[in-house]
């Protein structure tokens, strides 16, 4: 089954540091930092859950944070529970991601990913994405981050 996607919210903070911790271990983003980025004052802030849809109790499985504002959005996190992996929220994040920052009126979406992190890099292309750069040993192991851009005609959800 597919998950469903819907708006984080302060509610959410507690699972998602929890995710957060899971897929980040060495640079997890603090729930005092999830909660600013949905609470952001300039109101470009985006913040989106996935919850499962299977029968039972919903557990929240994933959540994709940026921005979108004068024509761009950037895509800063996307994390998927890896218990939960393979499933399609990662998928469904970004697809839902992508509408909100289109509906914003972004005509370029930008985001970074580690060089190896090939299920994240074949999620990206097959949603438009093109590689635009790099960042050499930009992470703390020294691994290189990819830099993504992905232009609105080409995107898609």
């Amino acid at each position: 089954m597919s998950p469903s996607v819907r708006r984080l919210d302060p509610d959410d903070i507690a699972a998602m540091d929890a995710v957060e911790r899971a897929c980040f271990p060495d640079d997890a983003w603090t729930p005092a930092m999830l909660l600013a980025q949905i609470g952001r004052a300039d109101g470009i802030g985006l913040g989106l859950v996935a919850a499962e849809t299977a029968p039972g109790p919903r557990r929240l499985s994933g959540l994709a944070l940026g921005w979108a504002a004068g024509g761009v959005a950037e895509l800063l996190r996307i994390a998927v529970s890896p218990v939960l992996r393979r499933q399609g929220s990662g998928r469904a994040l970004l697809g839902a991601f992508l509408g909100q920052a289109l509906d914003r009126g972004a005509e370029e979406i930008w985001l970074e990913v580690r060089a190896d992190n090939t299920a994240a890099l074949g999620l990206y292309r097959a949603a438009g994405f093109e590689d635009s750069g790099r960042r050499r040993r930009y992470y703390s192991d020294g691994v290189d981050a990819v830099l993504m851009t992905a232009l609105k005609e080409r995107i898609s959800g």
